[in-house]
C-alpha cells in the first residue's frame, strides 16, 4: 500500500517535502548547555568615598569599600595594594585580612574568598602628609587601592580618590609675609617718625595765652601746648614712649615674628605671643586718649572764647572823641574780620586730618590773622583793648588745638600701626590656622 501511495505522489512534491523538512529540523536544533568556565574575576566597589574634595591639614576621613567575589568557586589567596600620596593610611583591624606597611602604603592578603562572598574594609586617611612643602598652601593627594588574584593576569579592579589639602601652617606663612610687608617693616619707622617734630613751626607762640578764665582745665591744655609749641610739635611723652625699652622691643618681635621662615608648627602659639605684644601698648593707648580728650576740650574753651568775643563785639562802642571814631570803627571792623578768620579757622581745623601739611597750613593762617590785626588795641588805655585781649584768647586756644591735633595724630599713628599689625595677625591667624578646630 505504501509502495503504491509513493506510486501517486509526484517525485518531485517527495523531493520537496523532504528539504522542508531538514531546513526546519536545523533550524530548530540547539546545542545541550554548557556551564561557563569560571575567569575567577573580582570586584573592588566604593560604599563611602571622601565628605569632601578640599580637607585640612590635620583632618580625618574614613573610606568604606568591599571586596567581592562573583564567580562560582572560591578564589585566593587575593591582594589588596594601598598606596597613597598626601595622606597617612591606616586600617581597621580585621581577621579576615592580613595587613602589613609598605613604602607608600599597606599591603593586605586574604586566603580565600568563597563565592558570591562580600568582604567590608575601613581605611582611615590621615592628612598630614610628610615630607610637604610647609610653604605650599594646597596640596594634592590621591589614594589608589587595586584587588588582585596571584594568578589572574591584569587588569585588577581599581579604585582612585583624589583629594587638595588645605595646608593652614603654609597659608598662614603666605598671610605673614603679606603683613611684614605692609604692617610689620614700617614699626621701626614709626617710632623713628614719633621722635621728630615739624621743623617748618616757629617754636613760639603766635598769640601767647594771657590769663586764663577757664580755670585748671584751661591751664592744663595750654602748659601741654607749650610744650608742644617750644619743641615745634615733639611730644616729649611720646618720645619717652617710643625710646622705651618695650615698645622698641615689640617692633623688633613683631617684625621677625612676621618674617619668619616656614614651618609645620607655625600656628602654634600664635594667640598667646599677639596677646603678650598686645598689652605693652597699653600705656601708648593711655597717651593717645589722654591727648585726645585734651583736644576735644581744647576745641571747647576755643569755642566758648569765640563766643564771648562774638558777644563783646556786638556791643557798641562807647567813643566819645568824634575825630577818632571812624578810625576805631575801622580798627573794629579789622578785629572783626579776625574774629571770623579764627572761626573758620577754628572748623577747618575740626574737619580736616591732621597731616604735616595741615598742620603747617593751619599755623600760617594764624600768623596771617596776626598780620591783619596787627597792633590794633594792644595799648591797654584802647576802647579796643577789650576786644584785642578776647580774640587773642580765643586764637591762644586755636592754637593749642592745632598743636594738641598735631601730637594727637602722632600718638594714633603710633597706635594705630601697632594695633593695626597685631590685629591683622590675629586675623590671619584665624583665618588660615584652621587645621585643627
Amino acid at each position: 500500500m505504501t509502495s503504491e501511495y509513493a506510486r501517486k505522489l509526484p517525485t518531485d512534491n517527495v523531493i520537496k517535502l523532504m528539504v522542508v523538512w531538514a531546513f526546519v529540523s536545523l533550524l530548530a536544533w540547539s546545542p545541550a548547555p554548557v556551564a561557563a568556565e569560571d575567569d575567577g574575576a573580582l570586584k573592588l566597589e566604593l560604599q563611602d568615598g571622601l565628605p569632601a574634595t578640599t580637607v585640612y591639614q590635620g583632618d580625618q576621613a574614613e573610606v568604606r569599600m568591599v571586596l567581592r567575589n562573583p564567580a562560582s568557586h572560591a578564589v585566593g589567596p587575593v591582594t589588596i595594594t594601598i598606596s597613597s600620596d598626601g595622606g597617612n593610611i591606616e586600617t581597621v583591624k580585621d581577621k579576615a585580612i592580613a595587613w602589613q606597611a609598605k613604602d607608600d602604603g599597606l599591603l593586605g592578603r586574604v586566603r580565600q574568598l568563597k563565592s558570591g562572598a562580600v568582604l567590608p574594609f575601613v581605611l582611615k586617611i590621615n592628612f598630614s602628609p610628610a615630607g610637604a612643602d610647609p610653604a605650599q598652601r594646597l596640596i594634592d593627594g590621591r589614594l589608589t587601592v587595586t584587588a588582585a588574584l596571584n594568578a589572574a593576569p591584569p587588569p585588577a579592579p581599581q579604585i582612585d580618590l583624589w583629594w587638595q589639602m588645605r595646608n593652614c601652617a603654609g597659608a598662614y606663612h603666605a598671610a605673614l609675609a603679606g603683613i611684614n610687608s605692609t604692617h610689620a617693616q614700617n614699626l621701626k619707622g614709626l617710632l623713628k617718625s614719633a621722635l621728630a617734630g615739624w621743623r617748618q613751626l616757629p617754636g613760639r607762640w603766635t598769640f601767647r595765652p594771657g590769663k586764663t578764665r577757664t580755670g585748671t582745665a584751661g591751664r592744663t591744655i595750654i602748659a601741654r601746648a607749650n610744650t608742644l609749641v617750644r619743641y615745634r610739635g615733639l611730644d616729649p611723652k611720646l618720645k619717652q614712649l617710643a625710646q622705651s625699652a618695650e615698645l622698641t622691643r615689640v617692633a623688633l618681635e613683631l617684625g621677625l615674628y612676621a618674617a619668619q621662615p616656614p614651618g609645620p608648627a607655625l600656628c602654634a602659639g600664635a594667640a598667646g605671643y599677639m596677646d603678650f605684644f598686645d598689652g605693652r601698648l597699653d600705656g601708648l593707648r593711655e597717651a593717645s586718649t589722654g591727648i585726645s580728650e585734651m583736644l576735644e576740650r581744647a576745641a571747647q574753651i576755643a569755642d566758648w572764647e569765640q563766643g564771648a568775643s562774638e558777644a563783646l563785639f556786638a556791643q557798641p562802642l562807647d567813643v566819645s572823641d568824634g575825630e577818632t571814631k571812624p578810625k576805631l570803627k575801622e580798627q573794629a571792623g579789622q578785629l572783626a574780620l579776625g574774629l571770623a578768620a579764627a572761626r573758620s579757622l577754628w572748623t577747618k581745623i575740626l574737619d580736616a586730618d591732621a597731616t604735616p601739611d595741615a598742620i603747617l597750613d593751619h599755623t600760617a593762617k594764624l600768623r596771617d590773622i596776626k598780620a591783619q590785626i596787627g597792633t590794633i588795641g594792644a595799648d591797654r588805655r584802647s576802647p579796643l583793648h577789650a576786644r584785642r585781649a578776647s580774640l587773642g584768647s580765643a586764637l591762644s586756644y586755636i592754637e593749642a588745638m592745632i598743636y594738641l591735633q598735631g601730637a594727637y595724630a602722632k600718638h594714633h599713628l603710633t597706635a594705630s600701626g601697632f594695633g593695626t599689625t597685631i590685629s591683622a595677625v590675629r586675623s590671619a591667624h584665624s583665618e588660615n590656622c584652621v587645621c585643627s578646630r
